[in-house]
């Protein structure tokens, strides 16, 4: 998976996890996708994105998403 390929949701959840961030889809313009892709979620649970500074925590806090494919952990 490339972060390029990622919808501004995903990306969003990409760039909130290593510090723990709250992610609401719903927030998001009339225009974007509400869909996160399991593929995305398994990833980021699996060890991929950016390593958490000091101190920080690592989560996943998504809300409003509708989660499309196979999250095969």
């Amino acid at each position: 998976m490339r972060l390029d390929e990622l919808n501004a949701g995903e990306r969003q959840l990409w760039g909130s996890f290593a510090q723990g961030g709250a992610v609401n889809v719903r927030d998001a313009p009339e225009s974007a996708e509400p869909a996160v892709r399991a593929e995305v979620i398994a990833a980021l649970l699996l060890g991929a994105g950016t390593d958490p500074a000091p101190g920080d925590r690592p989560a996943l806090c998504l809300t409003g998403a509708r989660i499309t494919g196979r999250l095969d952990l």
